[in-house]
């Protein structure tokens, strides 16, 4: 199995591969601060159009932003349900 994002697997995945695809669905723009400040960055719509098997958001508990990555599985899994689209959170473990 392989997690990447979008950009990832359009750009080094070939679309031959055999290899079941975990889809990054969560992302924020900068490394440089506050980890957990991130957002659904693919729509399900997209994720079903590349084929992958799920999809997958950071959750930041105890975290500045807590609520919001919690927030972000909760409209993944809305959205998943929908289309029968599995949705994993994936627990960010903190600087500490």
């Amino acid at each position: 199995m392989l997690m990447c994002t979008r950009g990832v697997l359009r750009s080094q995945v070939p679309a031959a591969t055999n290899k079941p695809v975990v889809l990054r669905a969560s992302g924020g723009n900068s490394i440089l601060s506050e980890l957990s400040n991130e957002c659904v960055a693919v729509a399900m719509e997209d994720a079903l159009r590349l084929n992958v098997c799920a999809v997958a958001a950071q959750v930041y508990i105890g975290s500045e932003y807590e609520h919001q990555s919690i927030n972000n599985i909760i409209k993944l899994v809305d959205a998943g349900n929908r289309y029968g689209m599995p949705v994993l959170a994936v627990t960010g473990v903190g600087k500490r």
